[in-house]
């Protein structure tokens, strides 16, 4: 019985999340996430509370898989002798994490994508807002740890952090066919 309840429960997500990736938070409703689900409406909401629940959760279940692994990549070597040992390999892990994770949860990344560039008074980017303060707090840890062992790195850690992260959001929204090499 308990198996069937996540089923359906990862049904909704998956169509929610097909959902609110092509049409938008505002432009998709509870009625349409159900029928996309093929559940009820009374089924949408054993599991969640309202569309805003919907949402939380296409977050909690795809950013925890993005989180755990950004964590372990974003781990800093220092080896100062050596750039191509230093800080170029744990930017490159990074990157080529996100590459990974937008070629396997590509609605997921247009998702977060999109909630970046989103108003701010809206009820979904201050779900996010959640989201992207975690994923900033590592690569400001990340740029702290760096600077332990590079003195001119030291208190630019939060302005490395946010430029990273920027970084990375821009690179991986470049049009197709743009890519780095090694």
């Amino acid at each position: 019985m308990e198996e069937k309840k996540e089923t359906t429960k990862d049904i909704i997500l998956e169509r929610a999340l097909t959902l609110f990736a092509e049409q938008g938070y505002n432009g998709v409703g509870v009625n349409e996430i159900a029928r996309a689900a093929g559940v009820t409406k009374p089924t949408l909401y054993y599991y969640f509370k309202n569309k805003e629940g919907v949402y939380r959760a296409v977050w909690e279940k795809y950013f925890v898989i993005f989180y755990a692994e950004l964590k372990k990549l974003a781990l800093y070597e220092p080896h100062p002798d050596d750039y191509m040992k230093d800080i170029y390999p744990v930017l490159k892990r990074i990157t080529d994490w996100y590459i990974r994770f937008k070629n396997t949860y590509p609605l997921f990344y247009k998702l977060m994508t999109a909630q970046v560039f989103a108003p701010h008074d809206l009820p979904t980017t201050k779900i996010a807002q959640y989201y992207y303060t975690a994923q900033y707090k590592v690569y400001e840890k990340l740029f702290t740890d760096m600077s332990k062992t590079h003195e001119k790195l030291v208190g630019k850690e939060k302005h490395l952090g946010v430029g990273f992260l920027s970084l990375l959001n821009g690179y991986m929204n470049l049009p197709t066919g743009i890519t780095v090499d090694n």
